[in-house]
């Protein structure tokens, strides 16, 4: 069976069809979810990261060194091929569902890791931090 290019027609040669549509269904406080199964490693490491920075964390607490993961949500950067900025459509869905109104830029991370690193954060320690500007809440 052949699927259509889940990259709206920018498939490398020989991928066209190789993987199915998206599997839909609808969630709470959200128009929809979208799982892809060329997704799948993605979505695996991000939650191997998370379980890793508790362990990293439990390991170097000893010495005085905390391990955080920050997950930055949809940020308008050339991340899966620049989809969140330079598709508009994309840009508007991921805005309709950000409680601030917007995709995140780079600029909207960097300060707050600088802020996680200062010694006024040295208690926070083993924890993931979501900085999406609120989305799909």
């Amino acid at each position: 069976m052949r699927f259509p290019c889940p990259l709206g027609g920018r498939c490398p040669a020989g991928q066209r069809g190789a993987v199915p549509p998206a599997l839909e269904y609808p969630a709470p406080n959200s128009p929809r979810i979208q799982f892809r199964p060329q997704n799948l490693h993605h979505a695996m490491m991000k939650g191997g990261i998370e379980v890793f920075t508790r362990y990293l964390a439990k390991e170097l607490g000893q010495r005085g060194i905390t391990a955080n993961t920050v997950a930055p949500g949809a940020i308008a950067t050339d991340f899966n091929g620049g989809h969140v900025r330079d598709n508009a459509e994309i840009n508007r869905m991921v805005a309709g569902v950000t409680a601030l109104g917007r995709a995140g830029v780079a600029d909207d991370i960097g300060p707050m890791i600088a802020s996680l690193l200062s010694e006024d954060n040295r208690w926070v320690n083993a924890q993931r931090i979501e900085v999406s500007g609120g989305m799909n809440i």
